[in-house]
């Protein structure tokens, strides 16, 4: 029984912890509907950001790089949507739907 209350204790412990870590992203939040002709306009404009002097200085699939394309193709939307927290290594990009919408308002 003890054995069994102090691995409860721990599991609750953990699962508490992990809770906590989660980030709760607060940015502004733009609809975004795909349209294949802003796809390709935003494909393009990444591939030529992440051709630029700029970005090519990073490492290739770091956050670094990631970071500096998003600034490149807009950094009024990367200002609003990634300044506070911007992406890390190894991080899921959630905004990403949020930043595309975005964009597609500035045009």
């Amino acid at each position: 029984m003890k054995l069994f209350l102090f691995f409860l204790f721990f599991f609750i412990t953990i699962l508490s912890a992990t809770v906590r870590l989660e980030k709760n992203f607060d940015y502004p939040k733009y609809a975004y509907s795909r349209n294949s002709q802003f796809e390709d306009r935003i494909k393009n404009l990444q591939y030529s950001c992440e051709l630029s002097v700029q970005c090519t200085i990073y490492a290739k699939e770091t956050a670094a790089r990631k970071n500096c394309v998003l600034k490149c193709v807009s950094k009024k939307c990367y200002d609003k949507i990634y300044a506070f927290d911007p992406l890390e290594d190894g991080e899921i990009d959630q905004r990403y739907k949020s930043f595309k919408g975005c964009v597609a308002t500035e045009n």
